[in-house]
């Protein structure tokens, strides 16, 4: 071998270091969110296109939450239910669509009711439950409140906006099974499970 040879291939080897990401994954408790941060790929500079986040419960297969660009190096997972725990990796992929996953990172949301203001956890009413068709919310009070109806794996099916203090939400085309119904408002958040039959 040639002290040429042998300069290029250590020059070759110095070049292809890379480094996948670190993914750290916490609750946020103002945001009712897990909240993924994770560290820029080293290795493909100039040649990544995005990350692809993969999350869910744990236990579960990961699904697939969302594609951000390569600038992006945070992101909130909102659809999450109460007191479960999260796992998460994330997917480098380069222009020439070759990919490197993180190591996964877990996260333990807060138990149901956790809030920041004290409000009484017994003024929210959701009934009958379990449910052939429609179930009747019953909210405190006239604040504006999120409401999100997640099948069991977190996904969220269906997002609203309600104001005033009842509600009827339709379960009447949902197949037969677990659903969550969460309500958040900016200083509270609480998720209950509702049966489908």
């Amino acid at each position: 071998m040639t002290f040429s040879s042998m300069v290029s291939i250590e020059y070759s080897i110095q070049v292809n270091v890379h480094k996948a990401v670190q993914v750290l994954a916490e609750f946020d408790p103002i945001a009712s969110a897990n909240k993924v941060i994770w560290t820029a790929y080293e290795g493909w500079e100039g040649y990544i296109s995005g990350y692809r986040l993969h999350g869910g419960l744990t236990g579960d297969t990961p699904d697939e939450l969302t594609f951000v660009p390569h600038t992006t190096k945070q992101w909130y997972h909102t659809s999450i239910i109460a007191d479960t725990t999260y796992k998460y990796y994330i997917e480098t992929v380069n222009i020439n669509g070759i990919t490197s996953l993180s190591p996964i990172d877990s996260v333990s949301t807060y138990p149901e009711g956790v809030r920041i203001e004290n409000r009484n956890i017994s003024e929210f009413q959701i009934y009958p439950n379990p449910t052939y068709n429609f179930i009747t919310l019953h909210l405190p009070d006239a604040t504006n409140w999120i409401c999100e109806i997640l099948c069991s794996n977190g996904q969220i099916i269906q997002s609203l906006t309600l104001s005033g203090s009842t509600h009827q939400l339709d379960f009447s085309s949902f197949q037969m099974g677990v659903y969550f119904v969460t309500i958040r408002s900016k200083d509270f958040v609480t998720t209950k499970k509702i049966i489908k039959l």
